[in-house]
């Protein structure tokens, strides 16, 4: 492998890098045996050449490579190639440039991990993470060694640092994991907040040992590409198809981070568990037909809203304050025509615009550094009435119920939104 030339110089993809994602190979092999990876066939992990490795990951980015994506197993299996590979990353990358690996958390050292929080520039990493199961027996079956205590601690860690985005894996399907065995891997895993969760779907591929013993959990499977499961002798059709429904649900509402407050509150106050939220509106959403129709972010508010209302969920205004909050701090312009209609008309607007050039202090110094005049005002900002505190919420958890409102500046820079609340009417 180390007199191999390199493959990433001579093709036609290179004036095109800065638009795509460049998949780049250091190892091959795994030293682990998981039962539904290909890579268990092989025995043993061998390196390319690391200083030619460098030298194409320097042409890559020379030539306009952005996202670079290391397709290694287990790119942290040897500690000192790893931490190599990380101080050279973080000494020669080009502004912009994003790396992610899989990594094996739960071997993962404390002492890597401080020096990524401490040395590594924000949004140059990303972790990707295969979880799989937190279910022990169906990790034994399937020859997966993982110790989940150490794995929180590695995907803890790295989340205080701020540095690094994660995405955790899990597949639906394992022998023996059953759809309440699944509730709570998904449970156990979304407790530690990843920034990406995908669920992913057991695929019995030719060779491995899973496909070699389908008998023994009685497995249905496509006989095609890519030979995804059906059911087995736990989880029926009708469990992969409910959650599916999850995972269509999770993918928009959580890892595109559209409402992370909201989703935030619904998981911890209103059900039982973050797998119930998505499970039920992943359901509702199937039963109105939407996954088979586009849609517009207005709509995954008013999807969302309308599911909640059907339920007749507690809290509803407070939870309707918070997707407004949402919507609002995510937008860098002005939206022309939000989800929900405007708690004031023109003149209740121009009354409180008064008010708050009569006495600015009252939303706060970060307020007064704006230097807002009424033109500004009326052209950049937008008000809004909710039924609590939103600041006391935000800073603390706790829901206090005031008519207070909610007033968004949309910098015609296109800069941050600036959100001010307060609950003393103006």
């Amino acid at each position: 492998m180390k007199e191999l030339p390199s493959p990433y110089r001579f093709t036609e993809d290179i004036p095109h890098l800065a638009k795509r994602v460049t998949y780049i190979e250091t190892s091959r092999g795994c030293p682990f045996s998981c039962q539904f990876c290909l890579s268990s066939i092989e025995v043993g992990v061998r390196y390319f050449d690391r200083e030619k490795i460098k030298e194409d990951i320097r042409y890559l980015m020379e030539h306009g490579a952005k996202t670079i994506k290391f397709v290694d197993r287990t790119f942290n299996i040897s500690r000192s190639y790893a931490m190599e590979m990380f101080r050279f990353l973080i000494d020669e990358h080009l502004p912009g440039t994003v790396f992610q690996f899989e990594i094996t958390a739960d071997i993962m050292r404390p002492e890597v991990i401080e020096f990524l929080n401490q040395e590594a520039p924000k949004g140059l990493f990303r972790f990707e993470i295969g979880v799989q199961s937190t279910n022990d027996y169906t990790n034994e079956l399937v020859k997966r060694k993982q110790n989940f205590e150490k794995l929180k601690r590695t995907v803890t860690m790295v989340k205080e640092g701020n540095k690094i985005d994660q995405h955790l894996d899990l597949i639906a399907g394992l022998p023996e994991e059953d759809y309440a065995s699944f509730r709570k891997t998904f449970n156990d895993v979304f407790e530690m907040r990843p920034e990406e969760l995908q669920l992913g779907f057991l695929k019995m591929l030719r060779g491995t040992g899973v496909r070699i013993r389908a008998a023994e959990q009685e497995y249905v499977y496509m006989d095609h590409s890519p030979y995804e499961i059906l059911s087995n002798n736990v989880l029926s059709f009708d469990d992969i198809v409910r959650i599916k429904q999850v995972e269509d649900v999770l993918e928009k509402y959580w890892n595109d981070h559209r409402m992370d407050t909201t989703v935030e509150f619904l998981v911890t106050n209103v059900f039982p568990s973050p797998f119930d939220f998505f499970q039920e509106f992943g359901s509702y959403w199937d039963e109105q037909g939407w996954s088979r129709i586009g849609h517009q972010l207005e709509d995954l508010y008013r999807r969302l809203y309308s599911f909640l209302e059907k339920k007749a969920v507690k809290e509803l205004e407070v939870i309707s304050g918070l997707m407004k909050y949402d919507y609002l701090r995510n937008h860098k312009y002005k939206p022309r025509k939000p989800w929900w209609q405007p708690s004031f008309n023109k003149s209740e607007r121009s009354a409180i615009y008064k008010q708050v050039i009569d006495n600015p202090g009252r939303l706060g110094q970060d307020f007064i550094d704006l230097k807002l005049d009424e033109k500004e005002l009326y052209k950049h900002t937008m008000v809004e009435e909710l039924s609590f505190d939103l600041a006391k919420y935000l800073s603390t958890g706790l829901v206090e119920k005031h008519s207070s409102r909610l007033l968004a500046y949309f910098a015609p820079a296109n800069e941050k939104t600036h959100i001010f609340s307060y609950v003393e009417t103006l």
